[in-house]
């Protein structure tokens, strides 16, 4: 699917975006459909818009995202397991294994699938820096990272996510009212701020 689905899908929209154009419409499949609609297409996803910045996307750009995404999610699983322990090199373990694990490995073919994979421990660590911390700036960190993996993704990895940061919310709002009442408000607005970003950011 890498090649014959999503190498196709990219080069028509890096095409687009080289000339100009927002590619709104395909019409050299299903006998033309709304391109931009498809959450697969890539079209609102960064990678794709610097490919068109710098030449072009060909079967080369299309590998060079695979093996990018794969080194993102391996970062961002050592910052999320240096997030419970001090030790680099059980952190350095984790984002290793989790590059080389059975779901970058079986899903190799499915690019959406990998940037889904590539972005959710970012996500997940974000979205605790900022709720422990409540600075702005991870707000806005937390909310990007959540935006490319929506933006790149694959529609269901999100809607899963999704479920996983209420839970997460939910948890540390009743840990803040029982713990840090004085903080509640400024939890709940970091979050709205975070919220509104995201929806900024996916407007389209």
């Amino acid at each position: 699917d890498i090649v014959d689905q999503y190498f196709p899908w990219r080069r028509f929209a890096a095409e687009c975006y080289h000339n100009g154009i927002l590619p709104f419409w395909n019409p050299y499949q299903h006998f033309g459909y709304a391109f931009t609609a498809d959450p697969q297409s890539g079209a609102w996803y960064p990678f794709v818009w610097l490919s068109a910045l710098f030449g072009g996307y060909n079967v080369y750009v299309n590998q060079l995202e695979f093996f990018i995404h794969v080194f993102i999610g391996g970062a961002g699983m050592y910052l999320l397991t240096n997030h419970f322990t001090l030790c680099r090199k059980s952190s350095l373990a984790a984002g290793a294994v989790y590059m080389l694990s059975g779901f970058f490995i079986g899903n190799a073919q499915h690019l959406t699938y990998i940037i889904s994979g590539a972005w959710f421990p970012w996500v997940i660590y974000l979205f605790l820096k900022m709720s422990n911390r409540l600075h702005w700036s991870d707000a806005l960190l937390f909310s990007l990272s959540l935006f490319l993996m929506t933006a790149g993704g694959y529609p269901a990895f999100t809607i899963i996510t999704a479920y996983i940061l209420i839970f997460l919310f939910l948890y540390k709002l009743i840990s803040v009212f029982k713990n840090r009442k004085s903080d509640l408000w400024k939890y709940v607005r970091i979050n709205l701020f975070a919220l509104v970003m995201l929806s900024l950011l996916s407007s389209f």
